[in-house]
């Protein structure tokens, strides 16, 4: 059976093994000791911090199985992204040139940038090891996320 809960100090070596699992790209995870271990602390700190308004606070948490205390993922919530850091965002539309009289019709791709998000709160890193991929344990892992904006409002904004 999986239980959720917050990370601890102690788990390090789990999530660097779901970092190095997770492979390149799932920029949440990056297999950097300083960056791992800076989640963590700044995930201890978050949870021992009582929160009065949504901050730069971030929640990490994994997926253990009970009976083997191994470590099967991890999830986590960004409070408020973009309050300590810019948090910048792209957004790809299409511009439309069009002249009947012309006989032109042009569709152009732009790329704005942004950061639109600023204060919102970012449900992020999801990850469960290959070898827990099964049954509702992805599902689980997922929606404990929406239980603690649920369980704990006042730390995520409306």
């Amino acid at each position: 059976m999986l239980v959720v809960r917050p990370i601890r100090d102690t788990d390090y070596d789990a999530l660097m093994l779901c970092a190095e699992e997770s492979g390149h790209g799932f920029t949440s995870l990056p297999v950097d000791e300083t960056l791992i271990r800076g989640r963590i602390d700044h995930s201890l700190e978050s949870f021992a911090h009582d929160a009065v308004w949504p901050g730069p606070e971030g929640y990490l948490m994994v997926a253990e199985d009970t009976e083997t205390g191994e470590v099967a993922g991890t999830t986590g919530i960004e409070a408020a992204i973009g309050t300590d850091t810019p948090f910048y965002s792209y957004h790809i539309s299409k511009i439309v040139h069009h002249s009947r009289r012309l006989n032109v019709h042009n569709v152009v791709e732009v790329l704005t940038f942004g950061n639109n998000y600023t204060g919102a709160t970012e449900i992020c890193t999801l990850f469960l090891r290959p070898e827990f991929r099964g049954g509702l344990n992805g599902k689980l892992l997922s929606k404990c996320r929406f239980l603690m904006l649920a369980q704990f409002p006042e730390n995520f904004p409306t």
